[in-house]
This record gives structure tokens, sequence and C-alpha cells, in this order.
């Protein structure tokens, strides 16, 4: 499922939903990986999309659970944020890193072509503005020309959750915000 890279390029993270926990690899300098580690187990939770939280720590969307979850290495739990329906992705955000965009759709209505309500995008503060993220990745990816990518790769998913034609405005509108951190 959610895949991400650290600031420096060292490491890869993935989320693995039906082995409950995201596991690692040390980038080589050739560009191979390393043998897997575990990052963090998360007993119980169905990581999907993940995102750095700018401290060190993975945000990870959980749909089953219906909630976002940030963790620290080695799987201790930081903070959660229930919601009332699936989870797909989140990404953190924001001048100061402290916004959590978050993905959602009824689960499994949504995968009903009749079904006739839309995905979502959530954005919820998470970190008060006055204490910002140290190296707010926001910021970093911003300056390195990521944010369009990422943008660009919300849209797909928003697409793909409503399957419905002419509701890309969603899309649209979140690459808008992410473009504007």
């Amino acid at each position: 499922n959610g895949m991400l890279v650290s600031a420096d390029g060292s490491t890869l993270v993935v989320a693995e939903s039906n082995a409950g926990r995201l596991t690692s690899f040390e980038i080589l300098p050739d560009g191979t990986l390393a043998p897997s580690r575990t990052w963090a187990t998360v007993e119980g939770s169905a990581p999907d999309g993940i995102s750095w939280d700018g401290s060190g720590g993975i945000w990870f969307a959980e749909v089953p659970g219906e909630r976002c979850v940030r963790v620290q290495e080695g799987g201790t739990v930081l903070e959660t944020v229930e919601l009332d329906d699936g989870c797909f992705s989140c990404a953190a955000g924001g001048d100061d890193g402290g916004l959590l965009f978050m993905m959602r759709a009824q689960w499994p209505q949504v995968m009903d072509p009749g079904w006739e309500k839309a995905g979502r995008v959530m954005v919820q503060r998470v970190r008060p503005p006055e204490l910002p993220y140290p190296g707010s990745l926001a910021g970093a990816a911003h300056r390195a020309g990521l944010c369009p990518q990422l943008g660009n790769r919300l849209i797909r998913i928003l697409r793909a959750v409503d399957r419905r034609p002419g509701h890309e405005h969603i899309g649209t509108g979140f690459s808008r915000a992410l473009n504007s951190v």
C-alpha cells in the first residue's frame, strides 16, 4: 500500500495492511534496497496510505479502523484522529506541517458503481500553529518541487474513489491546496 522515502533519501518505508506493520529498507548508494526490517508493528491496524509527520514519525490512514494514526519508530502510538468512515490516504502539510489532509470514503460502499456518495478530503489541524514541526517536510517538499507530483497522485486516488463523471473538481481543489503549501 503506501510508501514513502525519508527526506535524506536513505530509507524507504512501506505500509503493509495485511501484516499490520510499517516495513523499512535502507536505500543503498546504487539504488538497490538492503534487507527489510520492521519500522513499526501496529497490531490490530491495517495501515494504508502513509506520510512523514515532519518530526520523525509517520501518519498512516486506516480504512477498517476509520482513523489516522501517528506512530514513532518502534510502534508507539503518538496520536489518533478518529473518523466516521474509512481513511485511504493522508498527508501532513501546511506552512508549519501541522495540517493533516485525509482522503475518506465509506467502505465497502465506495466500490459500488451505483453508490451515490462521493469520497471526500478532510483537513484537520493536528499541531498548533505556534508549534511548527522541526524541519517541516511540507516546506522541504515545496522547495524540492514535490507538491505537484503528490497532488497528481492524490487526484488519481480521488478519481478512483469517486468513479462518477463530473466530480474531478474534488481532486483539483485538493491539488490546489497542496500546491499552496
